[in-house]
């Protein structure tokens, strides 16, 4: 069973005393969550349920930067049917049936039935008929080739007879090594954890196992120790979104065809499309920024004009640790400026001014490094003519 959450059961004299209290109190609770659960849309979801439940239900899971349901790492194992929705749940192979079989479920009128009431009780014995799984008259489909019976009918399924035959074999096919257990309650395995039980950490895991592949080793480092820096949590999303290349520059813009963006050009030159690597380090107006923060910063002393521009030759070449924080900070603060320049050129007119930017990093910079260490006798006077000796010396 899948556990959702920790519960203290009363005395119970053995394992299925167990299951039917645990089954008892989140039906009483949560008004069957086991179809709640598999239900990919929340169709089962009420203003009824408590917070925690549509919490769950409502968030998706990233992975790899795809954002896929809760239901998709459920995998069920069938008792009755009564807990298990037979399109959306993960019961049949490794997807669902919906996904498998789109035409039979765009047909279907019993869309939210389980798989224990499409099932069909036939005397004492039990079977899958396609009037069930399709909800109107579709004739007997058992041996796997499926005849409409009622003219009413024909113009739903004619244009899509074909298909909606084939997949209906297929399906059938499949269905045949099904059997029931009415005395037995379905079963649910998380498949991100080897245990088969729910767990944060598995949902983590699987979000960095994702991220490694998506993502450059490199970036993944950077990420890190953003994440570590005591700044504003704003900037260091803002920073994470930069190494990660989500900023909503021009050039993503228009390969997303979003309407009304009345030039491709970077704001600050007007002459080279604005991407990531042109409007933060290869436009010649931004160039004259990094040098000025180069000069001003005194870093030649641990790294070349180019390294400063890179954030990991910035972590691969300063070797005093205190030193590649503040150097770190300043690299940040750079970004952040240029990019509210850019956003008040676009959406303000504003015109480009070195000026602020350049006054901009200074006192961003001066902040964040306030948080990072106690600054005795620090002023921001002594960061701009000392940066680094200042810091140095505390």
């Amino acid at each position: 069973m899948l556990h959702l959450t920790c519960l203290v059961l009363p005395n119970a004299t053995n394992q299925k005393d167990k299951d039917a209290i645990w089954r008892s109190f989140i039906d009483l609770r949560y008004s069957n969550p086991n179809l709640k659960v598999m239900a990919n849309k929340g169709d089962f979801d009420s203003k009824e349920d408590s917070i925690w439940w549509r919490d769950v239900m409502s968030n998706k899971i990233n992975i790899g930067g795809l954002e896929v349901n809760f239901s998709c790492f459920v995998k069920c194992g069938v008792g009755n049917g009564n807990d298990i929705l037979f399109w959306d749940s993960i019961w049949l192979g490794n997807q669902t049936i919906r996904s498998s079989f789109p035409d039979l479920y765009d047909l279907s009128t019993k869309k939210l039935s389980s798989v224990g009431e499409i099932y069909l009780e036939q005397g004492d014995s039990y079977s899958w008929h396609a009037d069930r799984v399709i909800g109107r008259s579709f004739g007997s489909a058992t041996g796997g080739n499926p005849a409409l019976v009622q003219d009413r009918q024909r113009h739903d399924i004619d244009a899509a007879s074909a298909s909606v035959c084939a997949q209906w074999s297929s399906l059938h096919s499949m269905l045949q090594s099904v059997l029931l257990a009415v005395e037995d309650m379905d079963s649910f395995v998380w498949i991100l954890n080897p245990s088969g039980f729910f767990t944060i950490s598995s949902v983590r895991l699987a979000m960095e196992e994702a991220k490694d592949i998506a993502w450059q080793s490199e970036t993944i480092s950077s990420m890190k120790i953003i994440w570590a820096l005591k700044i504003p949590l704003k900037i260091q999303v803002f920073t994470w979104r930069f190494l990660a290349g989500r900023l909503p520059l021009r050039d993503q813009l228009l390969r997303r065809n979003v309407p009304d963006i009345a030039s491709a050009n970077c704001p600050f030159c007007d002459s080279q499309e604005e991407n990531l690597l042109h409007l933060f380090f290869d436009c010649s107006v931004v160039k004259h920024i990094w040098e000025r923060i180069f000069v001003w910063l005194g870093a030649g002393q641990f790294l070349s004009l180019a390294d400063f521009r890179s954030f990991s030759a910035i972590q691969e070449k300063v070797k005093s640790g205190i030193i590649k924080e503040k150097i770190n900070i300043v690299w940040i603060s750079t970004i952040w400026s240029l990019w509210n320049m850019r956003n008040s050129m676009v959406f303000e007119n504003n015109l480009y001014s070195f000026e602020w930017v350049f006054n901009s990093v200074l006192f961003f910079s001066w902040r964040w490094v306030s948080l990072s260490i106690p600054l005795t006798n620090f002023c921001f006077y002594d960061w701009f003519k000392v940066p680094l000796v200042g810091v140095s010396s505390v």
